[in-house]
C-alpha cells in the first residue's frame, strides 16, 4: 500500500485503520487459500511504531491449522521491512463449503478436472 495524502493523519502518520485493513486483506487472502471458505473470528493488531512514508507490506504466515480453525501471523512492514506492525488472526473454516460458494474465491479449473 502506497502511502500517500489520504493515509496520513495530522500527526504525519498512517492511519491505524488503513494499516489494519491492509493486514487483514493479507489474512483473508491466506486463510481463503486452501479450498474453503474461511471467515476471520478474531484478529489483533499491535501498532508498535508508526508508519510515515514510502510503501506498506503486508505478508501472512500460517501459524497452526486443522479442518476448522486456523491462525495466522501477518506482519506489515514498511520499506525498510524493519518496522513491524504484527497481526494475530484466527479464521474459521465454513464445514461443507467450497470456493464455488463465492463468486469471487472460485478456483480456477485446471486441464485435469475437465
Amino acid at each position: 500500500m502506497v502511502i500517500n495524502r489520504l493515509a496520513p493523519q495530522r500527526r504525519n502518520v498512517v492511519h491505524g485503520g488503513a494499516i489494519f485493513t491492509l493486514a487483514d486483506l493479507a489474512f483473508a487472502a491466506a486463510s481463503n487459500s486452501h479450498g474453503t471458505v474461511a471467515v476471520a473470528i478474531n484478529a489483533s493488531i499491535w501498532f508498535v511504531t508508526a508508519a510515515r512514508e514510502g510503501t506498506l507490506y503486508a505478508e501472512a504466515k500460517e501459524v497452526s491449522r486443522n479442518p476448522k480453525l486456523a491462525t495466522y501471523s501477518i506482519q506489515v512492514t514498511d520499506d525498510s521491512r524493519r518496522h513491524r506492525r504484527p497481526l494475530r488472526g484466527d479464521g474459521l473454516s465454513k464445514e461443507g463449503s467450497d470456493r464455488t460458494a463465492h463468486p469471487g474465491l472460485r478456483k480456477t479449473a485446471s486441464p485435469e478436472t475437465h
